[in-house]
């Protein structure tokens, strides 16, 4: 069959500092395994083409990439579309996409995928009416499977993992499809198709900016069930890890093919098990593989001590994130995280004092938190600052599709059953003035004054007890060398004040901060 595989544009708040331009795994993923099967495959990937366009939407937000009519223009003739929409904030914009491939190829299939897709699968379906099918969870199979359905015009009712339409029009779905077991089986993402050079040359990644990055995961699922986490729903809590020869060998691959230098992995929890890591940075010394690596995504600190980091740092990596979300024992027990913060401290040591640049995830403003749960997060803040941590970053607590608390707002009618854009719309506001407060302890403005005094604690601390620090930051800003996610933070910055100096008054130059 004729497959076009798109990629929607990114939503964000046009007062966001950042907006990493990352190339989109999970689509690639889809297209090698349709390749594999010998479909007919091409890709518009809206973003990678348009990287540095930013248009203007609605409520204060933006999308970045190609106009929604370039996207129509640039998709051909196609006997299915597949749309990608992993975010819950593009989803209005990826509907309007969606209705315009169905104005211009009216006898096509559209197939929607993602973390999106998978959490709002019906309510997704029934908001819009040219949207054929739903591909939950891992996409691969799925995927190969409903096109081989609907070539031979076979029973879709026996292909698990979708969502789809009956004669009467009513949405139907089948059983969720189990996980994939073996990884190394999947073939690695057709980056062929995309227009990946526009990633690599101008220095776009999730990561920070320490050459050519490749995007990469050696696993899939997390074992933890954090409750404002959509985990559960898209992975289930069945953790997977590929082979350590089979994550060398793509390493290997990209170096050679695309002169990579550093490889992002974006796993959702990479490092677990403790022999696999050290087998995997063992390999990359063996064999002399010279490459830089991060997990900007966060990881788990367990296994990570004083023996399995100066491994992590000898075989290229150079960037980790923590995410124990908070600081008070009361907050980590109520969202069912796992952390014991004596330990990640140890952990965090032991990475910093091999080398390693740390940075940590916080949120504010989960549904109960109340004005006694800041003063240990502070305090945690300050321990860790001591350690060596380089960076945080805090976030508003939203609630998204999929996650536990979600689930639990919406019983208490604090989210409605039917989602409509204005929730959808409230999603891309990070800086806590514009975004909605899901806390009734907290107003939003309260949560920004707490998050800027969090903020600037910290770093006063930091940078007190590590006085060269923000010396290099100056530095680095100078010469565009980035080392720490602050770097890139303010590098992103950089590069939109340049486009508004270029006359795109799509961005504000007044709210673009380093954070």
């Amino acid at each position: 069959m004729k497959v076009c595989l798109v990629r929607a544009p990114l939503t964000l708040s046009k007062y966001a500092s950042a907006s990493p331009a990352v190339p989109p795994i999970g689509l690639a993923y889809v297209a090698a395994m349709l390749v594999h099967d010998g479909h007919d495959v091409s890709v518009v990937d809206s973003i990678g083409e348009a990287i540095d366009e930013y248009i203007p939407f609605r409520d204060d937000t933006v999308y970045r990439g190609l106009t929604l009519e370039q996207i129509v223009e640039r998709s051909p003739a196609a006997d299915v579309f597949g749309v990608s929409v992993m975010f819950s904030q593009d989803w209005p914009l990826t509907r309007i996409l969606i209705q315009k491939l169905k104005d211009r190829h009216p006898h096509s299939l559209i197939v929607c995928g993602g973390e999106h897709a998978t959490a709002e699968s019906k309510g997704s379906m029934e908001g819009c009416p040219e949207l054929d099918f739903i591909v939950s969870g891992e996409g691969e199979y799925t995927m190969s499977e409903l096109l081989l359905t609907l070539d031979q015009k076979g029973d879709l009712s026996k292909v698990s993992g979708i969502h789809y339409r009956n004669s009467a029009g009513e949405v139907l779905h089948t059983p969720k499809r189990a996980r994939v077991k073996s990884l190394d089986e999947i073939p690695w993402p057709a980056w062929d198709l995309f227009p990946l050079e526009n990633y690599l040359s101008a220095g776009h990644g999730w990561g920070v900016n320490r050459g050519r990055s490749m995007p990469m995961v050696a696993s899939r699922g997390c074992p933890y069930q954090c409750t404002f986490c959509s985990n559960p729903q898209m992975w289930t809590p069945r953790w997977v890890v590929r082979s350590v020869d089979d994550v060398i060998a793509e390493i290997k691959f990209y170096i050679e093919k695309y002169q990579a230098k550093n490889i992002d992995f974006q796993d959702l929890t990479a490092i677990i098990k403790k022999d696999w890591i050290i087998s995997f940075c063992q390999k990359l010394i063996e064999e002399n593989i010279v490459i830089t690596w991060q997990l900007p995504t966060g990881t788990r600190s367990e296994a990570i001590d004083e023996e399995v980091a100066p491994y992590l740092y000898a075989s290229g990596c150079r960037n980790m994130t923590y995410a124990p979300e908070s600081g008070d024992l009361e907050v980590l027990k109520r969202i069912k995280k796992k952390v014991h913060l004596d330990a990640i401290i140890k952990s965090t040591r032991a990475a910093v004092r091999a080398g390693i640049n740390v940075k940590y995830n916080f949120i504010f403003g989960f549904p109960e938190d109340t004005y006694a749960n800041i003063p240990s997060t502070l305090w945690f803040m300050w321990r860790i600052a001591l350690v060596g941590v380089s960076d945080i970053s805090i976030a508003p607590f939203s609630p998204y599709p999929g996650s536990e608390l979600f689930f639990k707002l919406q019983r208490e009618g604090k989210i409605p059953a039917k989602l409509d854009d204005a929730y959808y719309m409230s999603i891309p506001f990070s800086d806590m003035s514009k975004t909605v407060s899901w806390c009734e302890n907290f107003s939003p403005k309260a949560l920004n004054r707490l998050r800027n005094v969090a903020m600037m604690s910290f770093y006063l601390v930091s940078w007190l007890t590590h006085p060269l620090r923000p010396f290099r930051v100056l530095t680095n800003l100078l010469t565009g060398r980035e080392e720490s996610r602050m770097d890139k933070a303010l590098a992103d910055m950089k590069r939109r004040m340049r486009l508004l100096s270029s006359k795109k008054e799509t961005l504000n130059p007044g709210s673009v901060s380093p954070f």
